[in-house]
């Protein structure tokens, strides 16, 4: 199962990838003063948001579920190595920003308390415990609709 994660946040972490998540970064930067409050808690869903669903379009778009199911890895492990690349993910996200704006890189009006972290931890955890089965049943094209 570790070489599954290995495999998700190489193809998630991608140039493309890592681009959308720089011009997303940078994009927020300027809306900082608008959005100061709800930036702490918006950022790492985002982060998370696009370097998972890259990874399910990568997988999408060489058809990996068929080499995938090809192997000796059963279903419920790719499914486990999904949620495990999202909390990993996740949790490097949080601890990114809240560095960042520990050395005052992203100063704002307010700094990011527990509530901050607590919110994007239920709000992905939530969000992707309906869009992985939708995404991982049904595929991607449907599951980018959810």
């Amino acid at each position: 199962m570790f070489k599954l994660i290995q495999k998700d946040l190489l193809v998630g972490l991608k140039i493309k990838s890592l681009k959308a998540t720089i011009i997303t970064f940078i994009f927020g930067l300027f809306l900082l003063t608008t959005f100061s409050y709800i930036f702490p808690t918006l950022l790492p869903m985002m982060i998370t948001f696009i370097v998972v669903m890259n990874s399910f379009y990568y997988d999408s778009l060489n058809k990996s579920e068929s080499f995938m199911a090809s192997l000796s890895y059963k279903r419920e492990d790719i499914v486990y190595s999904k949620y495990i690349l999202t909390l990993i993910i996740l949790f490097v996200s949080l601890i990114m920003i809240y560095v960042l704006y520990g050395i005052n890189i992203l100063s704002s009006a307010r700094v990011m308390v527990l509530q901050d972290v607590s919110v994007s931890m239920a709000t992905i955890l939530l969000s992707f415990s309906i869009i992985i089965p939708i995404i991982l049943k049904y595929g991607y094209k449907i599951g980018r609709i959810a």
